[in-house]
Parts: C-alpha cells; sequence; structure tokens
C-alpha cells in the first residue's frame, strides 16, 4: 500500500493513456471509503488536476478492472 504504480486505460483494446501514480493512499479507512466509481468521481480525486465530482457525460458499455 501506498507505493504506486503505472494506470493504463485502454479503449476498445488499445492503450489510449498511461501514467505513473507515485504512491496511493496508505490508510485503511481510505480503501474501505473510496470503492470504484465509474463516471462519476464521488470521492478524493486520484489527483489535484481536475475537482470532483468531474462527471464523465458519455456512454460506457462495458467496465472491466484487471489488477496485477
Amino acid at each position: 500500500m501506498g507505493k504506486g504504480g503505472t494506470a493504463t486505460l485502454l479503449n476498445d483494446g488499445k492503450v489510449i493513456a498511461e501514467g505513473r501514480i507515485d504512491k496511493t493512499s496508505i490508510g485503511l479507512v481510505q480503501a474501505l471509503d473510496e470503492g470504484l466509481d465509474v463516471g462519476l468521481d464521488t470521492g478524493t480525486p486520484v489527483n489535484e488536476d481536475y475537482k470532483v465530482p468531474f462527471k464523465f457525460t458519455g456512454g460506457l458499455d462495458r467496465v472491466t478492472v484487471t489488477l496485477h
């Protein structure tokens, strides 16, 4: 926990964005409270580049999450 990693965003199997997340939340409370939001971020943002709720107004047919 807290070590960070690489985030990869794919669309139809093609990489459309990739970036390093230097560190992640190290507290158990944050991990239990944040959850996984799709299309709307109601909790703490991943970084300060955008302000919540940062609602996605497009369409999503499917979301797949793979953890390594």
